[in-house]
């Protein structure tokens, strides 16, 4: 994963300059200057990567926002650890300018994905210790 992530950084396929709308500000949350400030941005921490993925997909498509401003948006809406992450990527490769979406979305997901337990792996490991008769009258008794 390292790897990916590093090459995708080294080569930093740059967004081309942007000079964007004035941003409206609320008092407690950030809205874009976009056709859709009304809409709140999705914001990300740590939580599903996918999910919010999908999301922002969604506000983008609605907004029809363009390719050049995706990674900006992603980026004033990271908090907490994903933020920490994006900031100390950009200190480590010496970044002036924000990778293209769809690299940043790759390497997002590689780096915030959710590692599933492989529920075959319990299964494989389940063994019969007595018989079938008693497990069906360990239920039966219990009123299952």
């Amino acid at each position: 994963m390292a790897e990916h992530v590093q090459e995708c950084f080294k080569t930093h396929l740059v967004c081309p300059d942007f000079q964007p709308t004035q941003p409206h500000r609320s008092s407690s949350t950030y809205s874009c200057g976009t056709r859709l400030a009304w809409i709140e941005f999705p914001r990300y921490n740590d939580d599903d990567v996918k999910q919010w993925i999908y999301r922002c997909k969604t506000y983008f498509a609605i907004d029809g926002t363009p390719e050049e401003i995706k990674t900006k948006l992603i980026v004033v809406n990271l908090e907490g650890k994903a933020l920490r992450w994006h900031t100390s990527m950009v200190k480590s490769f010496s970044l002036d300018n924000l990778i293209i979406w769809t690299e940043f979305k790759a390497v997002l997901t590689e780096r915030f994905k959710v590692i599933y337990d492989d529920p075959m792996v319990d299964l494989l490991h389940l063994q019969q210790t007595g018989l079938v008769a008693e497990y069906q009258e360990f239920f039966w008794i219990r009123g299952f």
